[in-house]
Order: structure tokens, then sequence, then C-alpha cells
């Protein structure tokens, strides 16, 4: 963590983020996470982190590295790094730019995060990068929906959700972009609703 203080609307929307999550991460987001990454072991790669609301579904034999570029989710991050179950190294890094060299990791995770990366495809390429031959890769992303009217909704609301949102973007079609990144995608589930649907993306590097 550097020394310079975090602003205080950073810091407001980081704990807003994490308030407006309490219900739905209870509810719903957290047994997906569950299911995705509790069979991950290794050295596995977290982008996108946030404020560390996938780190209590690990198992304790994994060892996590866990990025984030935002500060102010990186100091919570960290205070949720000290009561998980597996070893957690926390590094503030872009997903963009990953300070680890080529075939470094066992696993990478990416959950709720390609929608906000400004360049998902370049993340993807970084994650590719550092992975081993043969890795998983757990995506849990909201995507565009299939439908025509109400892909047009999210179109609607996509500008102020953007605004209102930390520069989400609700009408990203995620799962091709996963699918064009030269993973291999074993597996789909579908999940949530009509505007915010939700893929849980098994996937993994080629051997």
């Amino acid at each position: 963590m550097p020394d310079r203080p975090i602003p205080l609307h950073q810091r407001v929307g980081a704990l807003g983020y994490d308030l407006i999550m309490r219900g739905p991460e209870a509810l719903y987001f957290g047994p997906k996470r569950r299911k995705l990454v509790r069979s991950l072991g290794g050295h596995v790669l977290e982008i996108g982190a946030g404020t560390g609301l996938s780190l209590s579904h690990y198992h304790s034999g994994a060892t996590v590295v866990a990025t984030e570029p935002d500060l102010a989710s990186v100091a919570r991050l960290l205070e949720r790094a000290h009561d998980a179950p597996p070893d957690v190294c926390v590094v503030a890094a872009d997903a963009t730019r990953l300070p680890f060299a080529d075939s470094t990791f066992d696993a990478l995770v990416c959950h709720l995060a390609l929608c906000t990366i400004p360049d998902p495809h370049a993340a993807l390429a970084e994650a590719v990068r550092v992975l081993k031959p043969g890795a998983p890769v757990r995506f849990l992303e909201h995507v565009r929906s299939d439908g025509r009217f109400w892909s047009s909704v999210q179109d609607t609301l996509a500008p102020t959700w953007h605004r209102v949102a930390s520069g989400c973007r609700l009408n990203q079609d995620t799962e091709t972009i996963v699918r064009a990144s030269g993973l291999h995608v074993e597996r789909v589930q579908r999940a949530g609703g009509l505007i915010f649907p939700v893929r849980l993306i098994w996937a993994r590097m080629p051997r």
C-alpha cells in the first residue's frame, strides 16, 4: 500500500460496494463463487479481486495472489485476507499489466471484474501469459442478454449504469470475449435475470 492517503470518495465507494453486495453475496453470488473456486489448488491468481468477497470460498490448501488496482478496495481486501482460509498475497496491480513472469500460476479466477476492466481483451491476454499450460480458469460474470428486447434495454441503461456503477459495462458480451481469448471453454452455466444475466464459466489453458 502506498503512503499517500486514499481519497474519501474512493473509501466511501469501496464501503458502499460491500454494503450493497451484502444481501446478494449471501443469497446469490457467494454460493456460486464457492462452486467455482473450491476445487482450485496450488498457486491461484485472482484478477480484479475487488474487496475480497471471493477469499472465504477457497480451501485452505490454496495459495491465492489477489490483484486489484483500486487502492480503497485493496485496503478492504487486505483486511479480508487475514481471515481467509488460504494463504493470500494482495498485490495492487492492473490486470492488463501483471507484474508476474510467464507461466507462473496453476489457476486463475475472475469474478464480476471483466465488465469494469477498461480493456478486457488485454487483461485476458495477460492472464494467458501468466498461466501454466492446462491451468483451470473460473469466471463469474454478467453478460449481454440473449434476447433482442432485453439486450436493447441493457443498451438504453448502459450509459447511466456506467456512471453510477464504477465504469461497469452492463451490455458487454463477456462470454464472447472469454471465448476469443485463446482459453478453452469447457462449460457454461446460465444464471441471473433478464437485464443482469450471469454466467459461470469453466475454462482451461491449452496444453
